[in-house]
C-alpha cells in the first residue's frame, strides 16, 4: 500500500486530450504535433498511433529473412564480413561449443518444426562452422521427461543450414558425442526425439544411435488445470509438434 492508502498497482484510466477516446494507463498524457501539424498522443495505447505500429509490423513480416540468416551466420563479424561458401565435405566443418545466444537465432531460421526456443537455461550449445561461418547449431539440456535419469543429456534442437554439406547432421552428432564424453564425465547417456511426421531418423541411424521408445500421436488439452490446480504450460511452438508421434533415440557414452 502507498502512503495515500492506494495499492502500488492501482492506476486510473484517462483519455487522450487530442480527440482520442481510447483509455490509457499512462496518465497524465501529453500531446505533440506531427509533421502534418496534427496533435498526436504519446500514449502507447492511443488509437492515433496504431497505423504507425501497423506499418512497422508489416515491414518486419515482409523483410527478407535470408539476409537476417546470413548476418547471423558470421561468428566473428568484426573480422569476417562475408559468409564463406559451404565446404565440399561435412568432415571439413569444425564443431565447437558456442554461447546459446549464438545458436538460438539460427535455430529460428533453420529448424523445420520447433524454431522458437526459450532463452535458457541450456547445458550445452554447439556450432559447426567453416571459416567462421555457421552451417549447423545444436542445443542440449536435461531430459524433458522428468522420470528419466538426470545424468542423461537430451538434444533439444539440431538445425542445419540449407546449403550445408551432405551428412552434416550425422557428422555433428558424432563429434558432439565425443566432446561430451571427454568433457562431461557426469553424463552417461544421450537421447533425442524424432518427429515422425517430418523426419525418418536417418541422421541418428548413421551416427550409431538406436531406437529406445516410441510414443503414439496424442492431443493434449492445455485449457484445463492440473489436479493440483495449477495451469498447464503452453507450448511456444504450438500444439501440433507436441502432439506428433515421436521416437526416442539414444546412445551410451
Amino acid at each position: 500500500m502507498s502512503a495515500g492508502g492506494h495499492s502500488r498497482n492501482a492506476y486510473t484510466l484517462t483519455t487522450c486530450a487530442t480527440q482520442c477516446t481510447t483509455p490509457s494507463r499512462r496518465g497524465p498524457i501529453r500531446s505533440s504535433r506531427s509533421h502534418d501539424d496534427r496533435p498526436r498522443c504519446r500514449s502507447v495505447r492511443c488509437c492515433d498511433r496504431q497505423p504507425r505500429h501497423a506499418a512497422a509490423a508489416v515491414y518486419r513480416a515482409t523483410r527478407p529473412a535470408r539476409q537476417v540468416a546470413m548476418n547471423n551466420r558470421l561468428l566473428s563479424p568484426l573480422f569476417v564480413t562475408q559468409p564463406a561458401p559451404a565446404p565440399p565435405k561435412a568432415s571439413m566443418l569444425n564443431v565447437r561449443q558456442c554461447p546459446p545466444q549464438t545458436a538460438r537465432p539460427l535455430i529460428a531460421e533453420w529448424h523445420s518444426r520447433l524454431p522458437t526456443t526459450q532463452r535458457g537455461p541450456w547445458s550445452l550449445a554447439y556450432v559447426a562452422e567453416y571459416d567462421e561461418t555457421a552451417f549447423a547449431v545444436a542445443l542440449w539440456h536435461n531430459p524433458s521427461a522428468r522420470t528419466l535419469p538426470q545424468n542423461w543429456l537430451e538434444l533439444r534442437r539440431l538445425a542445419v543450414a540449407p546449403d550445408a554439406p551432405h551428412c552434416t547432421a550425422s557428422m555433428m552428432l558424432g563429434r558432439m558425442r565425443r566432446h561430451i564424453r571427454a568433457h562431461r564425465p557426469d553424463i552417461v547417456h544421450l537421447i533425442s526425439y524424432q518427429d515422425e511426421e517430418v523426419h525418418t531418423g536417418t541422421i541418428y541411424r548413421a551416427a550409431g544411435w538406436t531406437i529406445e521408445h516410441r510414443t503414439e500421436r496424442r492431443q493434449r488439452d492445455r485449457t484445463t488445470s492440473r489436479p493440483n490446480g495449477r495451469m498447464y504450460r503452453t507450448s511456444i511452438n504450438g500444439g501440433d509438434p507436441d502432439a506428433a508421434a515421436k521416437i526416442r533415440w539414444g546412445i551410451d557414452l
